[in-house]
């Protein structure tokens, strides 16, 4: 009588879980983590995070002075003003961990909201220390860079625009992320391009040009921003429902971005508590 044998699937055969969804690739979910997280050093971490607060304090020091007599208005008046600090910090952080690991494609959406932000601050830094200079330098001097702060405010902005644009161009190019985040990356990166186009036209043209331009720009940008913020929140929920794989730094910038605006209220509504 034969011996029957029984012969196992060969070593190199695929595993298949009887639990999966059939029909499901598993590259479907493909998002630009699968190159590598970020994974800033923790000297790379603190460093950028104590930056950025330094950065945001010197920005914002100049409006400190309107709330030194009410105690419980500079408390409110601080809280945006850290949390905007470590917003700058974190995209800082995040920028030197690209930059050291060339890894630009491992950028994930959250990463992308706070390194975008870091030109505005940068900019705002860069006038309060224009303001500074009006205010310590002497008489002719100080003049002369009075008269030319509007022309430098729109210099700041129009660089600012034009770095942030610049970055989502990148981002567009080699990110890996579904379509709803890719529409958030176009709709920041049009928003950013009318605003400094809107900058550019109040400064120079006739009146009338002017005034039409500011209007469909003005028009333009907002709606680039709300689609921005539209896509932003669906990007959230269709990450948070399918699992997809995210770092913990891409979860802290979402959540940073959405504390920085919500920030703001006890500064509006304190006053109304009077």
């Amino acid at each position: 009588m034969n011996e029957m044998h029984e012969e196992g699937p060969p070593p190199d055969a695929a595993v298949v879980n009887p639990f999966d969804s059939p029909g499901i690739e598993p590259h479907a979910e493909a998002a630009s983590d699968e190159v590598g997280e970020l994974s800033p050093t923790p000297a790379m971490l603190w460093g950028g995070l104590l930056l950025g607060l330094l950065i945001q304090t010197v920005a914002t020091l100049p409006e400190i002075r309107f709330f030194l007599d009410d105690i419980p208005m500079l408390l409110a008046w601080c809280l945006p003003q850290l949390i905007t600090g470590l917003v700058i910090g974190l995209g800082i952080a995040m920028l030197c961990d690209v930059w050291r690991h060339r890894k630009f494609s491992a950028l994930m959406p959250g990463h992308w909201c706070v390194i975008a932000y870091v030109p505005l601050a940068l900019a705002e830094f860069l006038l309060a220390m224009y303001g500074f200079g009006i205010a310590l330098l002497p008489g002719a001097a100080s003049e002369m860079l009075v008269n030319y702060s509007v022309i430098a405010t729109a210099i700041g902005m129009a660089i600012t625009a034009g770095l942030v644009v610049a970055f989502y161009c990148a981002v567009l190019k080699t990110t890996r992320e579904q379509t709803t985040w890719k529409t958030y990356a176009y709709s920041s990166m049009v928003a950013w391009l009318c605003l400094c186009l809107s900058v550019m036209a109040s400064h120079y043209g006739l009146g009338e040009v002017n005034e039409l331009a500011n209007t469909v720009l003005g028009m333009l940008t907002g709606a680039s921003y709300l689609a921005a913020t539209i896509t932003f929140l669906i990007g959230i929920i269709i990450d948070y429902t399918r699992r997809r794989p995210r770092d913990a730094y891409h979860w802290m910038g979402l959540i940073l971005m959405v504390a920085m605006p919500c920030s703001h209220l006890p500064l509006l509504l304190l006053p109304q508590a009077y």
